[in-house]
């Protein structure tokens, strides 16, 4: 069996472990260094399971799983050096993200509206610079699925109210731009912030928006037709949040039901921050390590990586990290002109490409006509509820077949939002979860073990 590990994580966590005795504020673009929370657990770092070691083969009906992270990824293949020591290249830094840019962000020196509403990054699993022996992790015949998306951030909590992630994957092929359905938008190399990019491509895409209007609090979406969409209200739980800003957690975000993504597709996976309360303009939703200004109001700062070696002083020094000839892999980011008295009232609808700065995104990624059943038999078996239906409370056993990194149980409704949200036993054999009492209606409940994710439906009478 062919192991393939993902050096991009094993980079984050050393990262994550040197860079606590850094200074803990840079000038990198006016950022905090981000520092991986203690007990913090990173997603599991290897491939599941997989019968197919061809990689110039066609993976339909192979039997595969493996997690990726597109900047991560691109940048260890290219040899760059993640591990946060001083000669590293690149480095994992903070920025703030907000669906409404009247906020502010404080920081030892300054403070500062928030510039970022949207942020992701763009996935072609076509790439061959995302697999370190440089070959196709699928071909363009080859359709895959995602079930699960790990997002790394600071979210910090300064009051009671319960805020939620908007997570979207959007999918087409390159061709899906204008006509009756259009997915993306381009840019060209002028739209960019840092443009080195001569020698690269004309054009890029990114995912279309809709309601990018100046009232405040408007929800930005994704504009791609329903059959290429997902939007995923994820209900930030207590454990995500970490107790001290500059420290990050991965955010485990598990699909309602797996994407399925067309062959020769390209994903696109973006998100903002959404409070549980009412906030007014000019209050800080998260302060950095010294900051100027304490945070009054709970807040979230997302994972980015951010060039430091060599130092940024001319376009010559950008090592074009996210310079990638044979795909589409890109950072991605949405409303640069803010709502307020610097710039015009409106978002921007259109992307902005960033080759000194992209998000890390982890994708859980899997692929062949058996492989979600194969993988569950060999990792977790989940049962039915009983009994189902039910008013008052039911049982839900699972059976692990070896010790796991991680497993959390989530009830879902038929909108997709998060009801209950648990960790429960990671250890070998037969364990159970009860359910309380919901309101009567269709619901969902999913086990997530190491990124795989089996899903049934219940109902309560």
């Amino acid at each position: 069996m062919k192991k393939i590990y993902s050096l991009a994580l094993a980079s984050i966590a050393l990262f994550g472990t040197m860079s606590a005795q850094q200074n803990p504020f840079e000038t990198n673009g006016g950022r905090q260094k981000a520092v991986l929370a203690p007990n913090a657990k990173l997603p599991y770092s290897k491939v599941v399971s997989t019968t197919n070691s061809n990689n110039n083969a066609s993976k339909t009906t192979a039997v595969w799983r493996r997690q990726v992270e597109p900047i991560g990824d691109i940048m260890t293949n290219k040899g760059l050096l993640l591990d946060g020591s001083a000669s590293a290249n690149q480095d994992l830094f903070l920025s703030g993200i907000f669906m409404d840019s009247t906020v502010r962000l404080s920081s030892p020196t300054s403070t500062r509206n928030i510039s970022d509403i949207l942020t992701g990054t763009v996935l072609d699993l076509k790439s061959t610079l995302l697999d370190p022996s440089f070959t196709q992790i699928v071909t363009s015949a080859d359709p895959f699925g995602i079930d699960t998306v790990f997002i790394p951030a600071s979210y910090v909590k300064v009051t009671p109210a319960i805020d939620t992630v908007y997570m979207w994957l959007a999918w087409g092929d390159t061709t899906m731009t204008t006509g009756a359905t259009p997915v993306w938008t381009k840019s060209t190399t002028a739209s960019y912030w840092v443009a080195p990019l001569s020698s690269w491509r004309t054009n890029v895409i990114g995912s279309r928006v809709t309601g990018a209007i100046g009232a405040p609090g408007n929800k930005v979406r994704s504009n791609a037709p329903a059959a290429n969409r997902m939007l995923v209200k994820y209900v930030l739980q207590p454990d995500d949040s970490v107790a001290v800003s500059g420290r990050f957690k991965y955010i485990t975000i598990p699909l309602p039901s797996a994407a399925a993504i067309p062959a020769n597709a390209l994903v696109n996976c973006f998100f903002t921050f959404v409070p549980g309360a009412a906030y007014a303009s000019n209050d800080c939703i998260y302060s950095f390590s010294g900051a100027t200004v304490p945070q009054n109001q709970n807040g979230m700062a997302y994972i980015v990586w951010g060039q430091t070696n060599p130092a940024l002083t001319a376009l010559a020094d950008y090592v074009d990290h996210q310079v990638d000839l044979d795909g589409y892999n890109m950072g991605s980011t949405y409303g640069k002109e803010q709502r307020h008295a610097s710039y015009p009232a409106q978002y921007r609808t259109n992307l902005f490409g960033d080759v000194a700065s992209a998000p890390a995104i982890v994708y859980s990624v899997f692929g062949g006509a058996t492989g979600v059943s194969k993988i569950e038999k060999e990792t977790a078996s989940l049962s039915q509820n009983m009994p189902n239906p039910f008013t008052k409370e039911s049982v839900v056993r699972y059976t692990l077949a070896k010790d796991v990194n991680s497993a959390l149980f989530t009830v879902t409704d038929i909108m997709g939002r998060v009801i209950t949200s648990e960790k429960v036993a990671t250890t070998t054999g037969s364990h159970s979860v009860k359910l309380a009492a919901y309101a009567a209606g269709v619901y969902y409940y999913s086990l997530n073990v190491d990124g795989v994710v089996t899903t049934k439906k219940m109902i309560v009478e």
